[in-house]
């Protein structure tokens, strides 16, 4: 059975706080690690559900924590949706090496995105090294290129990785439209939907 409470105390650099019990008006240790939607982090007053246990000298402890108020749910489905497009991109690399092996898609396709989504990585990588330094950035142009090109996994990937690029709209939707046009050609030419001149096993092919 899940026990409720509200969060009373919350130190955000220690990631670890207090929850009250509504019922037993007891303090309960919990850890942001314990927090089952790992979408936001707690703060003081969310409203909590978890599961009540001990650590090893006997210690009250929050475990599988979640929220229960509608921010805290809203918060996690927005986490949620964020994650698409790193799922998308695992997906797609995932296809496209079952692709290689199988034979649908020659190995220098294969080769291919990974080496321009490794330019792309660093590319993002010295954009945003540069932007920290005030210097002249690396045009917008040259990082949706790279996307077109084969790239957008990398660039994916760094978008993440250093929080580049992220928070600008009209980049997203041009860098997402770059994408869209690279993955409609890649299903063209490897013959998804039964079209396509390879849609034969390239073992076959000549």
């Amino acid at each position: 059975m899940r026990a409720k409470g509200k969060v009373v105390h919350w130190d955000d650099d220690g990631g670890l706080g207090f929850v009250e019990d509504s019922e037993s008006g007891e303090r309960v240790f919990m850890h942001s690690k314990a927090v089952a939607q790992q979408g936001r982090r707690p703060r003081l007053g969310d409203t909590v559900s978890y599961r009540l246990s001990q650590d090893a000298k006997g210690r009250l402890r929050a475990d599988n924590v979640r929220y229960t108020d509608r921010q805290g749910k809203l918060a996690s489905i927005r986490a949620a949706i964020a994650t698409l497009p790193e799922i998308f991109g695992v997906l797609f690399v995932v296809a496209l090496v079952g692709l290689g092996i199988w034979g649908r898609v020659p190995w220098v396709v294969v080769i291919a995105y990974a080496v321009v989504s490794v330019v792309a990585f660093i590319t993002y990588g010295l954009d945003k090294r540069l932007a920290r330094k005030g210097k002249r950035r690396i045009a917008e142009s040259t990082l949706l290129l790279l996307a077109l090109l084969c790239g957008w996994p990398g660039a994916l990937a760094a978008q993440r990785v250093f929080r580049h690029k992220t928070s600008k709209r009209s980049f997203q939707v041009s860098f997402w439209v770059m994408v869209a046009v690279n993955v409609a050609i890649f299903s063209y030419f490897t013959g998804i939907g039964n079209f396509g001149w390879l849609s034969q096993p390239w073992s076959s092919v000549g």
